[in-house]
């Protein structure tokens, strides 16, 4: 079956051949796959299984990653068939989303997927960059990584994520996956210390210019010396590109702002596929009665009116609501990608209930998710 799969992703995507090879050494043994096949396999969906943090409640949650037919096999139904399969399985496991990066964002949507996650990026002249050096620097490599570098980083990287926000759990094994990767792609990483603790890394590759794939810091000292050691390269490559939290705020210790460029890039898409699941968790605590009706045109046990009373949650027969919604708002609003406010402002929810404006407006905020990897 490998080299099926192998095939379909050589005809789906861009990927080396190397880089391929690598996947399916060190991350498919670990996960699962759903394949459609005929004669041979013609479609498939890589499912990555992680632990992750959702306002501040643990999840598992399946990344859905090299999902692919074959050319000849497109327009075939096989994909809806997957994706069927994907969700019927991951209801009986009790997951309420799956999520991907999409290669073509109007493909997912149709399935009811949104996007969840986004970053910022910048590019940054070298020569707007006036930072000393207030740390020591250290490069880390293959022979100098064990558990203990590994406990540092995530130590940061858990300082750095906002508490109520969705991300990764990075456990050891993740971050050896992801640290081999960017090994493996000629990549760089390195840390930034002070009284022997670690205070920051960052994660780069070099090609025409640097691009930065992750960078995490405690302090603006910590910051002054990542960027310190950035403009160091300056005599080499021709630009500094930055890929951080989409509500970074590198560009306040950058002088001539205006020269420095920032976009916010979508990168992951979600989809609940679970309400009453996905109630449970966001209404666990509350001590208020709701009745919401959702609208979801794919799975059909999420259509109809869910009632929440005390943290219970029931699915019930009534045509009287509290509020009105469709599932791709639905997964917008419990991550935080939008607000309620923002959100009843353009019309995309139906609230019946004018008296709960206000408890809505305080229980969906916007949030900072945060998503960066590959695999």
């Amino acid at each position: 079956m490998e080299n099926e799969l192998k095939k379909i992703w050589k005809q789906c995507f861009r990927d080396s051949e190397e880089y391929i090879n690598w996947y399916f050494d060190n991350i498919y043994p670990m996960n699962q796959v759903k394949v459609y096949k005929e004669k041979n396999i013609i479609g498939a969906i890589h499912e990555n299984l992680y632990k992750s943090s959702f306002n501040s409640q643990p999840i598992g949650v399946k990344y859905l990653y090299a999902v692919g037919v074959l050319p000849e096999n497109r327009g075939e139904g096989v994909m809806s068939r997957l994706f069927k399969e994907v969700i019927v399985d991951s209801l009986k496991k009790k997951e309420f989303v799956l999520t991907l990066v999409p290669v073509n964002e109007k493909i997912y949507q149709n399935y009811g997927f949104e996007y969840i996650s986004f970053l910022a990026r910048y590019t940054i002249p070298f020569d707007t960059i006036s930072a000393k050096k207030r740390y020591i620097i250290e490069k880390i490599t293959k022979k100098s990584l064990n558990s203990e570098v590994i406990l540092e980083l995530n130590e940061i990287y858990e300082q750095n994520m906002d508490k109520d926000c969705f991300y990764l759990k990075r456990d050891i094994n993740l971050w050896k996956k992801f640290i081999e990767e960017l090994f493996f792609e000629n990549g760089e990483l390195y840390v930034v210390k002070n009284e022997g603790k670690l205070y920051g890394y960052l994660m780069l590759y070099k090609n025409e210019n640097i691009v930065v794939k992750e960078i995490f810091y405690k302090n603006r000292e910590c910051l002054e010396t990542i960027l310190f050691l950035l403009k160091g390269f300056s005599n080499y490559y021709s630009r500094l590109i930055i890929t951080a939290k989409e509500n970074e705020i590198l560009e306040e210790l950058i002088i001539e702002k205006k020269r420095i460029k920032k976009e916010i890039i979508s990168k992951l898409q979600g989809r609940v596929i679970d309400v009453e699941l996905c109630f449970k968790h966001i209404f666990q605590n509350e001590k208020t009665e709701l009745k919401i009706k959702v609208k979801d045109k794919m799975i059909e046990r999420n259509n109809g009116t869910f009632k929440i009373k005390n943290g219970s949650i029931e699915k019930i027969e009534e045509e009287e609501v509290d509020l009105e919604i469709k599932i791709d708002t639905l997964t917008k609003l419990i991550f935080g990608v939008r607000s309620f406010e923002e959100l009843d402002k353009v019309d995309e929810i139906n609230l019946k209930n004018d008296k709960l404006k206000k408890y809505f407006s305080k229980k969906f905020i916007k949030k900072y998710n945060y998503f960066n990897q590959e695999f």
